[in-house]
């Protein structure tokens, strides 16, 4: 039977399998008319017992058959590996119809392996078009552990942001509980092909393997182990950039060691790039990635495996004695002369160039015991950077004889002028072994850094953890405890793990303890290097973003203008001191000097692009804040411009599900708000809230934004108790976040006594008096004088003299506020505002020509600002009449 013909039977197999009985038997009779032929394969195969993962298989050895019959070739290594094929269309599946999967339409099917089968879909919904690969679960693997871990791990697996990993977008299950997963689609091919079709040299090749190994240790840093790296799970688009593909889902299916004991085939592995403990079944760490990172480079620079019999899924070698150094691999191999041509050189320089240092670095990764390895993937990385730059690699500790011969090749014709010079060799060999001890301390730090991290990572696989969920922010508070006690006499390495967790813990949420790590590493910067230094400046910028996001900015303010000079004045990369200019503009913003918050922004939006380009995430970040300012000034034209601009670019470089991507959809649903799209706003922001939420956790700072952007647009809409109960939530979030007695607390308990008072909620002046009393102990502002009104007002229309005296003394406090904030001309408005509330308080005490004496001249500041037909104006006119009656 041909190929086209079990692609057919493969499409009815799928549609019917999401059927009952019924249903199952109406579909093939419609779908088969009259192939009574057709109609029998596809009942033999939903027959082949109860067990789907049986008829699955039977029909993927079909297919296999069919493919061989017409002369197409499987691609891919082996178990777990990805098929590459130009697949038929979809099965039916679950959804909105039969190529859909929620939002996603599915496009055409493009792989097949041990995981199950990748379409080409696309999300097509009213807000986003983007197109996505998914990968739907091969059944046998949809139990109810599986799905729960899936759930458990997405929200870590999410926050894997790399430019070289293929990211997880999504995931989710069918109706009949078949998983299903959502990631980023990218075009290009295996590493392996894009090298030999590029016929790339062995510098190329490997600065490819580097990125790839920035990629897999910034997963490490993430605590998730690939467990299956492999040349087919390494894409190379057209423009040279790496991209892993798979991450994380092996550790998401591959878990559970009592289904590994009695389903072994289930382990997700591939023998050849598989570690010994790996084959054996033994506890994994980071070690098995960096051996499989090794099997990677020696098939990348030798064209075969380390363990032939393994290259094509065989039997696994027993991997009792090390792999042939590459370079041997080459000289004793049959088609060596194809092997060195795809590389563009000869068989004798590919041999030279291999032996060594490259031969030294592949046999360290691929060493047979783990502690025998490279201890991070970043020590490997290194040692590979040092050999492109002809300087010596760590693997080996070269005498002093060689790290002189290295020093010459890298400066041939500094070399040949001091050897004129006796006196000057001398002195060149004494710099020559203070930069080699200067080496050695920074190898030293690194690698007790790393082993640090390892360490950690170590603690969270279900071998240590022994059935405890242990959480990221776990690991990081065990972290931060170690960090005290074991670095104390190890201060630059307790620095540099100080600052990488405090970030950590800032992408959490956890502000406090991320100021605490970077004050840690700030004292320590500041003994070392001094407080003018570039490196206290990095500390600096550091616990000065910290301090915004705990709304301390007056704190911060002095540490970015240091940090700033010391930026400017140093040759440090563009986008330091754009980081440390955005965070200034931050600051300026919420001192309400949008002139120079402004200027920031757009310097710092010059910079970004300088570096960059047009299209990167830090760019992006300018334009958000660009977009917010100008919300926060009212110009809401140009505000919707800035901030769908920074969402698109977002989801074009973090993906629609990235915690900046959605505060750019909340904010940009607080424009869609003051233009008055309130629907469209409202469905903006509930489903970024929903996405947050999944993400983020009910408790995250992120999440009680959202919360209070759509309480406003459900006060807008009238529903002012759903408006009251979605403030009542986030209040708690930011009180955790920054503290009960923070200015935003302070500002929310105000918006909801706002709220109460429309409801004559019983609950309005206990609530107002919390608030008045919380800015109490906080500096004047606006927001200061808004509670005063507030609670002024609801006092004033109690009958007890004492209440309303109280009333006048608050609303007569707000207006002299008001007076020394708002001084420009645009502002005075608000002096007037507050004075209307004051004349409304004359008037409920029955004092007229009082409350004409102030209305009267508030009434012409705002038909001077809105106009005479303003609403606010016409109150204001009703208010006097009755003053004049």
């Amino acid at each position: 039977m041909d190929g086209e013909r079990w692609r057919r039977v493969e499409t009815l197999y799928y549609g019917a399998l999401e059927l009952d009985d019924g249903g199952r038997r109406s579909y093939l009779r419609k779908a088969c008319g009259d192939d009574l032929d057709l109609l029998r394969e596809v009942e033999s195969l939903l027959d082949v017992g109860a067990d789907a993962d049986r008829g699955e298989a039977r029909l993927a050895d079909l297919l296999s058959e069919a493919r061989r019959d017409q002369g197409v070739q499987d691609a891919g290594d082996n178990v777990g590996g990805e098929e590459s094929t130009a697949g038929p269309d979809p099965p039916r599946t679950p959804g909105d119809d039969h190529r859909r999967l929620g939002p996603y339409r599915l496009l055409r099917e493009i792989g097949r392996g041990g995981l199950g089968t990748v379409y080409l879909a696309e999300r097509d919904d009213e807000h986003y078009s983007m197109r996505v690969a998914i990968k739907l679960v091969r059944r046998g693997l949809d139990t109810d552990d599986v799905l729960d871990r899936l759930r458990r791990e997405r929200q870590i697996l999410a926050q894997l942001e790399h430019p070289n990993i293929t990211r997880l977008i999504d995931g989710g299950s069918t109706r009949s509980g078949q998983p299903y997963l959502v990631m980023e689609y990218v075009e290009g091919r295996s590493l392996l092909e894009h090298a030999d079709a590029q016929r790339l040299d062995l510098r190329r090749r490997l600065r490819l393997m580097i990125d790839m190994c920035h990629a897999v240790d910034a997963a490490h840093r993430r605590l998730i182990i690939h467990r299956d790296l492999k040349p087919t799970n390494v894409l190379v688009t057209a423009d040279g950039q790496v991209k892993l593909l798979d991450f994380g889902i092996a550790q998401l299916l591959d878990r559970d060691p009592e289904l590994e004991a009695t389903q072994p085939e289930r382990r997700l592995l591939t023998p050849a790039y598989a570690s010994p403990e790996q084959l054996a079944g033994e506890a994994l760490t980071t070690a098995t990635d960096i051996y499989s990172l090794g099997a990677v480079l020696y098939r990348l620079l030798t064209g075969s495996v380390p363990f032939p019999g393994t290259a094509d899924g065989g039997a696994p070698n027993s991997r009792r004695e090390p792999p042939v150094r590459p370079s041997l691999s080459v000289a004793d191999a049959p088609d060596a002369e194809s092997i060195a041509s795809s590389r563009g050189l000869s068989p004798a320089v590919l041999v030279r160039r291999l032996r060594g240092d490259l031969d030294t670095i592949g046999l360290r990764a691929l060493a047979l015991r783990p502690e025998d390895r490279y201890g991070s993937v970043t020590a490997l990385a290194e040692d590979l950077q040092r050999h492109l730059d002809d300087r010596p690699i760590l693997a080996k500790r070269p005498g002093l004889g060689l790290r002189v011969l290295k020093l010459v090749r890298r400066h041939r014709l500094t070399a040949a002028v001091m050897a004129l010079a006796s006196v000057g060799l001398a002195a060149a060999l004494v710099a020559v072994l203070w930069q080699a001890r200067q080496a050695d301390r920074a190898r030293v730090e690194a690698e007790r850094v790393s082993d640090f991290l390892t360490e950690l990572v170590e603690a969270a696989t279900p071998e240590a953890a022994r059935g405890e969920v242990v959480s990221v922010a776990d690991i990081l508070d065990r972290g931060a405890e170690r960090i005290e006690g074991e670095l104390a006499e190890e201060p630059q390495a307790r620095a540099r793990l100080a600052t990488t967790m405090g970030r950590a813990y800032g992408s959490l949420g956890d502000y406090r303890q991320a100021l605490r790590l970077h004050r840690t590493a700030l004292a320590i910067r500041e003994r070392r290097f001094g407080l003018g230094s570039v490196e206290w400046a990095t500390s600096a910028h550091e616990v000065a973003v910290s301090l915004i996001n705990l709304d301390e900015a007056d704190q911060a303010h002095g540490l970015l203008l240091e940090a700033e000079d010391i930026r400017r004045r140093s040759a440090v990369p563009a986008d330091d001191l754009a980081d440390t200019l955005n965070s200034l503009a931050q600051i300026e913003r919420r001192k309400r000097r949008p002139k120079a918050a402004e200027a920031y922004y757009l310097e710092a939006l010059e910079l970004y692009r300088r570096a960059h380009g047009e299209r990167h995430e830090d760019v992006a970040g300018a334009l958000y804040g660009l977009g917010v300012l100008k919300f926060s000034q009212g110009d809401f034209p140009p505000a919707e411009t800035y901030l769908a601009d920074a969402l698109q670019m977002r989801t074009e470089t973090l993906g629609d599900d990235h915690p900046a991507t959605l505060n750019a959809a909340s904010n940009l649903a607080r424009v869609l708000r003051k233009r008055g799209q309130l629907s469209q706003a409202a469905t903006l922001l509930t489903q970024t809230l929903a996405i947050q939420r999944r993400l983020l956790g009910d408790r995250h700072r992120s999440v009680g934004a959202a919360l209070i952007f759509l309480s406003k647009i459900r006060a807008d809409q009238g529903l002012k108790a759903e408006s009251v109960e979605l403030l009542r939530t986030a209040i708690p979030i930011f009180e955790g976040a920054v503290g009960p007695a923070s200015f935003t607390v302070a500002t929310l308990t105000a918006d909801l006594g706002e709220l109460l008072t429309a409801l004559e909620d019983p609950e309005t002046e206990r609530t107002l008096r919390h608030a008045v009393d919380l800015f109490d102990s906080l500096p004047e502002s606006p927001e200061s004088a808004r509670a005063s009104e507030l609670l002024g007002s609801v006092l004033c229309r109690r009958t007890e003299v004492a209440a309303q005296a109280e009333a006048m003394t608050l609303l007569q406090t707000a207006i002299a506020a008001r007076t020394r904030l708002h001084t420009t001309a645009e502002d005075l408005w608000r002096v007037a505002a507050a004075q209307v509330r004051l004349g409304q308080c004359h008037l409920h005490r029955g004092r007229s020509d009082a409350a004409r004496a102030v209305l009267e001249p508030a009434r012409a500041v705002l038909v001077e600002r809105f106009g005479a037909d303003d609403p606010r104006v016409e109150d204001v006119d009703r208010w006097l009449a009755t003053a004049r009656r």
